[in-house]
């Protein structure tokens, strides 16, 4: 259940993201620092250990408090940890390849469409911005497998490639072809 919502909501996020950076440079530029942290918070920053629960050793001793119902607030963080956050079993979107690629994909489709609309060069060549996409793909593998934060993996550059030319065919299909304002 909680990867189709993360799939709800990135999907409608990036076609958000699509629809604002498509129309005026001050826009872009929002989006692009918006989409840059949420790259970096996947793929490195959600996995250190400040952000990522520490198993508690079974022999030890803890207190408890009677189990009381949390409070609304505690209920929305926990389900935008859910959302946002690692799975309970460590990884970024549950088990499963398909999920796993789906997640990847959808996590390089702004940079696709981000690449097109901020590069005039790309736009005679869109091949290049899926070319950009796996070398930053290959570089985040890499930078993940030297760091211990995460698993390098070649299924995870193909799907991130596939998102990337996905973005790039979205954007080629809905660009507006007159100048963004600003």
């Amino acid at each position: 259940m909680i990867f189709v919502l993360r799939v709800i909501i990135f999907s409608t996020l990036i076609l958000l993201g699509f629809y604002i950076s498509n129309r005026s440079i001050r826009m872009r530029k929002i989006v692009t620092v918006i989409y840059t942290f949420v790259l970096l918070w996947y793929t490195l920053l959600c996995r250190l250990p400040m952000f990522t629960s520490v198993p508690v050793a079974a022999d030890s001793t803890i207190t408890t408090t009677p189990a009381t119902e949390p409070s609304l607030a505690e209920r929305l963080i926990e389900a935008v940890i859910a959302i946002f956050g690692p799975q309970s079993d460590g990884t970024l979107a549950g088990d499963g390849v398909v999920k796993a690629m789906t997640f990847n994909a959808m996590l390089f489709v702004p940079m696709g469409y981000l690449l097109w609309l901020w590069f005039r060069r790309l736009r005679k060549r869109p091949w290049l911005a899926v070319v950009i996409c796996i070398a930053v793909s290959v570089g985040i593998e890499l930078l993940q497998e030297w760091t211990g934060l995460g698993m390098a993996d070649w299924k995870d550059v193909v799907s991130n490639a596939l998102g990337g030319a996905l973005g790039v065919l979205i954007v080629k299909a809905f660009a507006v072809r007159s100048s963004p304002r600003d």
